[in-house]
């Protein structure tokens, strides 16, 4: 893709080549009849440099090329008036390539220097730079129309050609080049105007436009361009605005671009926006930035100018600031049309406009922003007597292609004390937080939690002035999403005056997934908070989510806090998470440096405290805390640092230990420290040591230590081991009794229903849990899982002790002896790997909590039977199977679980005698009327075979012959009275 200046360079270029393009093909006819320019004999120009032409002996119907033969028209002088200086030529690039137009230099040192536009390359289109003569020359100036002038300068080094074709590589094309030729295209006298005569517009005193070819050290011909405005004048003010101040927004400017395929388009400062100087006073304004932004649309590059300001009215309470108040001047380069069109000269409508109002009764300020098409936030915080009023949203009309959608907060404040709660404590404020086809955003949330802006949407202090950070975070937490609302209340409660301050909402996000969101800052400041000696300022969000999976997610960060003026700050993490991806995790200031964390936890701050009193040493310390399911972590850092002209002492001291206990107790204890006496900059003497400690069985301590004088050095090492492994423990339970205990369970069996609508039937709430029995559907199936080994992985570990690496999995099942059932799809459960696997302790740090593993089959019976028919009263069929026998084997281990399922086939009105206690009254169902198989469209009856005339045979006979039988299906099974005579 490349940066954007160079993807704006190649949109531009490759519409310039479609517009030159034209113009070639336009003068093709007058080209055509031009013979060889004499004087050439012997030089690269030879029999290529055709007569010379005047631009209006050709003629276009293209817009965009006829601008640039006006150009010509205005520039160059006749040639029919004598001799000229600069004229143009046919160009011949030989080979048979058709035939194109030359800008001819004829210097006063016997130079001539030709820019020609020929239909050589692949692409029928290219740029060559040729010059005759001898060593460097210039610069000279030529003399043009209308106040331009050619200057010109460079190297020809006997004479040569260079080929610049639209597409493919530059190429040398004689050996007398490298060619180097410098052209430079002048205006300079009355101002240039670029657009409307009153309102926005820029006025140049000098315009320079150049190109600069050479070879490279590859020997590849360059080629660099550039475009300069020299002592401009940019005037901001739309017309009906300038025709009321005048040049009031008038800005002296100087633009400069430069060009090249390499770099691609851009200011010579770099990039395509720049800071301009805004050199403009203005009573009552201040000027905060002039920028200049170029972007590409279609075949237009857009120059855009926005400026920002603040201001106020002599006399009157009320100040302002606008932001992004500008014009876009539109350069079309092709398409047809080339250069700037005055009507199409824009102004820009500010962006962000802020108020201020001060008066007794009433005052504040508000800030209204655009964001983009159809986007708009605002910001409003007024004082009312003594009642605050503070309100901030963001709205997204439905334009482009985007929905409606819209977020508020607003809060009232109360005067201090408050309304009494009792207990010292007092509501100060209340408020509430609405949002529609927008969510919120548990990532951003902890994002903004974390750097402190959500304290911007929280009861925030000021807000007014910080209106466009305040908007920014809106969108960010509550990203547009169709059709969930969130909506939650705000309070603010205090304690002892203003010592404490506790603030808190709850909001709830609906619909899917579900999130419950408890936010809450606290502030606690001692013994005055106009003076406090301890000040303690706290920032906690804690995200509840159901949907797909429970997670709880607590997140504190502690900034912007001290105690008797030292800095503290740091974050807190609690995090459990269920579903595919479980985890938990506690931590107070981040973790071991070599833990991974999970997926989803944000990077924490250490716990820190900055204790450098006045005139004392700077002492910094770090500290972190961390539980996971496999380790403990904790560790500290400790720096200290003092500096008096170039002399100073540091020293530090690092520790970090991590406990494991997983498949024994172990730990691993890491710690180093040193001090250092250094005196500009070179160290005068220090001393440092690392040391790494770990067991208990077997102990290793390994350590490095040095000492450093001005003249001397020394180092010692030392490893020692002691101890021995810990004895091999008892081999544990074979896993085959495990998974058959596991399997004999009733809890791990489940019937699952038929899918989608191929029930026929339901089983009463009645019937669950009859005489103990599993109920299963006939068409339905049977889950088995299990939680106590993972099936499927090779396992080595089991209850924290070695085994003999073995996978297990289920391999075949059986309903009855001889009646295999099929294996569906394997069920999964989350297991601990490092419960069953040998892991690495960088693995069991980083590996998450829990892992979705294997645990059991569906199973299906193919064709259900049974040897044993009970009749009831009425005429639906059942078919009770007493006894069910499933055969799980794994290498030569098996389990054999019997359970008693009860299946129901047909129309299943009763048979509650099966499951409902003696003497219970029961409700008669009438005898079932004939059925018969019918054409669903025509209602006429089909022929099957059916073993018996109930609804299931005439089902099961209709599903043999014809497939899907059903309302939706061809066919189907109806009261034999529906069908048609």
């Amino acid at each position: 893709m490349g940066t954007p200046g160079q993807q704006l360079f190649q949109t531009a270029a490759n519409s310039l080549w479609d517009v030159l393009k034209q113009l070639r093909q336009d003068a093709s006819a007058v080209l055509n009849g031009l013979g060889p320019e004499p004087g050439f004999a012997g030089t690269p120009l030879d029999g290529r440099l055709l007569k010379a032409i005047n631009p209006s002996q050709i003629s276009t119907a293209d817009p965009a090329a006829a601008v640039l033969l006006n150009a010509l028209k205005t520039i160059l002088p006749d040639v029919g008036a004598g001799e000229v200086p600069v004229a143009l030529h046919g160009f011949d690039p030989g080979s048979g390539a058709p035939r194109g137009l030359a800008l001819v230099a004829a210097t006063d040192t016997a130079v001539t220097a030709v820019a020609a536009l020929t239909g050589a390359g692949a692409q029928g289109l290219a740029f060559e730079i040729a010059a005759v003569g001898a060593g460097a020359f210039g610069p000279v100036t030529l003399n043009l129309l209308q106040n331009w002038a050619l200057q010109i300068s460079g190297n020809v080094n006997g004479g040569g050609r260079l080929q610049l074709p639209r597409s493919g590589p530059p190429q040398v094309l004689d050996a007398g080049a490298p060619v180097a030729v410098n052209w430079a295209v002048k205006r300079s006298g009355p101002s240039t105007t670029f657009g409307a005569d009153i309102g926005p517009q820029i006025v140049a005193s000098t315009v320079n436009l150049s190109a600069k070819t050479n070879v490279d050290g590859g020997g590849l011909p360059t080629v660099n361009y550039e475009i300069s405005l020299g002592n401009a004048k940019l005037s901001l003010a739309p017309d009906f605005l300038a025709a009321l101040i005048g040049n009031a927004l008038t800005f002296p400017i100087t633009l400069d671009l430069t060009a090249d395929p390499s770099n691609g388009i851009q200011f010579q400062s770099g990039g395509i926006k720049a800071t301009l100087p805004t050199n403009l006073d203005l009573p009552g304004i201040d000027i905060q930035s002039l920028t200049v932004d170029v972007e590409m649309q279609g075949s237009t590059i857009d120059f855009s100018f926005t400026t920002a300001l603040t201001g106020g009215f002599e006399g009157l309470p009320v100040s302002f600031s606008v932001s992004g108040l500008g014009v876009k001047f539109p350069v079309a380069v092709g398409a047809g049309a080339l250069g700037i069109d005055p009507q199409g000269v824009q102004p820009v409508p500010p962006n962000g406009i802020g108020v201020d109002l001060t008066l007794p009764v009433l005052s504040g300020g508000g800030f209204l922003e655009v964001i983009g098409p159809g986007g708009f936030g605002g910001v409003l915080d007024l004082d009312l007597i003594e009642v605050t009023i503070q309100a901030f949203g963001l709205l997204q009309l439905p334009v482009n292609g985007q929905s409606l959608s819209f977020v508020g907060i607003i809060a009232v404040g109360f005067p201090l004390p408050g309304i009494e709660l009792g207990f010292g404590f007092a509501l100060t404020a209340v408020g509430g937080i609405v949002a529609v086809n927008r969510r919120l955003d548990a990532p951003s949330l902890e994002a903004a939690v974390l750097d402190g802006s959500v304290n911007q949407i929280f009861f925030p202090v000021d807000p007014a002035s910080h209106g466009p950070a305040i908007v920014a975070t809106l969108g960010k937490v509550f990203p547009p999403a169709d059709g969930h609302i969130v909506v939650g209340p705000m309070l603010q409660i205090g304690w002892g005056g203003r010592i404490l301050s506790l603030s808190m909402a709850v909001v709830i996000d609906l619909p899917n997934p579900v999130q419950l969101v408890i936010m809450g800052r606290v502030k606690l400041a001692l013994p005055d908070p106009s003076a406090p000696l301890v000040l303690l300022q706290a920032t906690v969000v804690g995200i509840f989510e159901f949907s797909p999976s429970f997670s709880l997610t607590v997140l504190a960060s502690l900034s912007g806090s001290s105690i008797v003026s030292f800095p503290i700050h740091g974050d807190l993490l609690f995090l459990l998470r269920t579903g595919d991806d479980a985890a938990f995790v506690l931590s107070v200031g981040g973790f071991h440096p070599r833990y991974l964390p999970p997926a989803g936890v944000p990077k924490l701050a250490r716990v820190q405290i900055d204790i450098t009193p006045p005139g004392f040493p700077g002492l910094r310390s770090e500290a972190y805390f961390a539980v996971s399911p496999n380790s403990v972590q904790f560790g500290a850092h400790l720096e200290l640092c003092d500096e008096i002209a170039g002399c100073g002492v540091d020293g530090w001291f690092d520790f970090d230990a991590l406990f494991q206990w997983d498949p024994v107790f172990s730990f691993q204890v890491n710690c180093s420290a040193g001090v250092a006496v250094q005196v500009l900059g070179e160290t005068l003497a220090g001393i440092s040591f690392q040391l790494a400690v770990s067991g208990p069985a077997p102990w290793h301590v390994h350590g490095t230590g040095s000492i450093s004088l001005f003249l001397f050095s020394a180092s010692l090492d030392f490893d020692v081991s002691w101890g021995s492994a810990p004895p091999a423990l008892p081999p544990p339970d074979d896993l085959g009794v495990v998974l058959a205990a596991a399997l004999a369970d009733p809890s791990a069996w489940v019937g699952t229903p038929p899918k989608g609508d191929d029930a026929m039937v339901t089983l009463s709430i009645d019937s669950n849990g009859a005489k103990g029995m599993h109920l299963v559907h006939p068409l339905g199936g049977v889950t088995v899982r299990q939680r106590a080994v993972p099936l499927g992985i090779r396992i080595e570990r089991y209850q924290n002790q070695p085994i003999t690496p073995q996978t297990w999995s289920i391999s075949a099942a059986e309903f009855n002896p001889g009646n295999d059932a099929l294996l569906g799809s394997p069920t999964q459960d989350e297991f601990s790997a490092g419960e069953f696997l040998n892991l690495s302790d960088d693995e069991k740090l980083s590996r998450p909590s829990f892992e979705k593993f294997n645990s059991g089959e569906a199973l299906t019976d193919p064709d259900p039977t049974s040897d044993t028919l009970v009749v009831g009263d009425t005429s639906p069929e059942v078919v009770l199977i007493p006894a069910a026998d499933f055969v799980f084997t794994e290498n030569l281990k098996f389990t054999l679980l019997s359970a008693e399922i009860f299946l129901a086939i047909g129309d299943l009105h009763a048979l509650p005698n099966l499951w409902n206690a003696a003497g219970t009254q029961f409700v008669s169902v009438a005898q079932q009327q004939p059925v018969a198989v019918a054409n669903t469209a025509t209602m006429e009856a089909q022929a099957v075979t059916a073993v018996s005339p109930g609804y299931t045979a005439n089902l099961q006979a209709a599903q043999a012959q014809f497939g899907s039988v059903g309302p939706a299906a061809s066919v189907q099974v109806v009261e034999r009275w529906e069908v048609s005579a």
